[in-house]
């Protein structure tokens, strides 16, 4: 009805005015400069920049000149967080709730491609391993590497890809390649534990005694994930956390990445009723309105488990 256009016009302005407000071009995504200290608030989003950043960690320097998701390491893509609102506005004035599904509105069925750019290839392989196709996701990760081999030292998208594709091993070194060029990164170093855990004959002590150390983690509940895989804190801490933060306002970000972890840790441990439960609520977060592509992993892990 005409005032029903009428509200979804209004919504459209605000998201335009909002889009503006964030630096985000209406035909472009917009690359902020500025680093984040957060992994996923690095690497989780789909604009296309590349910005150089460099690190020195116990004598370790690290360059990231060419971060193949585009985002260089260069803070929280704008444009995630302005689809993200739009999303969730256009969901309430429709008279949705879906907000998750507004949010991917913006992405299209990734196209065969066939040309020399790694970028593109990148991008389509984040798309498929989105909506769950592992093995389509290798093989654009793979293609980006071949046409420009620079990229394995930064695909830490492919290393998430070969976990749930069962090539643990392959997944541990390019968390290793990876975490090699950023030392400060915990949650590379966390996954690189989560796979080595998962290797035939592997368990989550033997991953412990190889584990590499990351240095300058500011997150608190990072902190303290790294520090559980680490074997360095119990896993109830863990849990303890996860009752604490349940329910407070503020908290889904911080909930979402412990339900997260606490259930890769589980299943790194054998627990995998304990595994199934934690990922439930992960998956069930409003979190899911954020854009982060370990949400989507969240989703991934649920379906290629059968849970």
């Amino acid at each position: 009805n005409i005032q029903g256009l009428r509200m979804l016009g209004r919504g459209l302005l605000l998201c335009l005015s909002l889009a503006v407000s964030c630096g985000v071009s209406p035909v472009q995504g917009f690359c902020p400069a500025g680093r984040a200290p957060a992994w996923h608030q690095t690497k989780r989003g789909d604009s296309l920049c590349s910005k150089p950043t460099k690190t020195s960690v116990q004598g370790i320097r690290a360059e990231a000149s060419h971060s193949p998701d585009g985002t260089g390491h260069s803070g929280l893509p704008r444009r995630v967080v302005t689809v993200a609102a739009c999303g969730a506005l256009l969901a309430a004035i429709a008279g949705g709730g879906d907000a998750d599904a507004s949010v991917r509105l913006e992405r299209k069925e990734p196209q065969e491609y066939s040309g020399s750019n790694p970028r593109q290839y990148v991008s389509s392989g984040m798309e498929r391993f989105r909506r769950g196709d592992v093995k389509g996701s290798v093989r654009d990760f793979d293609k980006a590497m071949e046409v420009q081999p620079s990229y394995g030292d930064y695909l830490w998208q492919r290393g998430l890809s070969l976990y749930y594709a069962d090539d643990f091993e392959g997944a541990a070194e390019q968390f290793l390649r990876d975490v090699k060029l950023n030392p400060r990164d915990t949650e590379e170093s966390v996954w690189r534990i989560i796979s080595q855990a998962r290797m035939p004959g592997g368990s989550l002590a033997k991953a412990r005694e190889d584990a590499i150390k990351t240095v300058g983690e500011t997150r608190p509940y990072m902190k303290l994930i790294y520090q559980v895989f680490q074997g360095e804190r119990d896993a109830q801490d863990l849990e303890a956390q996860i009752g604490e933060y349940s329910g407070q306002k503020g908290k889904a970000q911080d909930l979402f990445y412990l339900n997260l972890y606490a259930g890769l840790l589980a299943e790194a441990d054998g627990r995998d009723a304990d595994a199934k439960v934690r990922m439930r609520d992960a998956v069930a977060s409003p979190y899911a309105q954020s854009g982060d592509y370990m949400y989507d992993l969240a989703r991934v892990h649920m379906t290629v488990r059968g849970w």
